[in-house]
């Protein structure tokens, strides 16, 4: 598990700081139907919170996935939507190192 991130039963909390220790999983690799999700509420640095879905993987890592479009500047730029969530994709998944 990271040890930057709090995840309880049903939240996630990301540190204030959280640098390049994120980075995109491209779609094309993961086939989301392969993982089970769970929802879970993920608090943003900013402490708003977006609906997630989360799950581990194999060499448990971290994968998020949006459960719920929300035009925030930091879960934009989390999961790389663009301005108000432009390219807004429900299988878009990102992993944390």
């Amino acid at each position: 598990m990271n040890q930057y991130i709090n995840v309880t039963k049903n939240s996630i909390v990301m540190p204030r700081q959280f640098g390049n220790n994120v980075y995109t999983v491209s779609n094309i690799d993961i086939n989301v139907n392969d993982y089970k999700w769970e929802e879970k509420l993920l608090y943003l640095y900013d402490m708003s919170y977006i609906n997630v879905l989360y799950t581990l993987d194999n060499n448990s890592k971290i994968l998020l996935r949006p459960n719920e479009k929300k035009n925030n500047f930091y879960f934009e730029e989390l999961f790389g939507f663009g301005y108000e969530c432009e390219n807004y994709d429900t299988n878009k998944v990102i992993q944390f190192n």
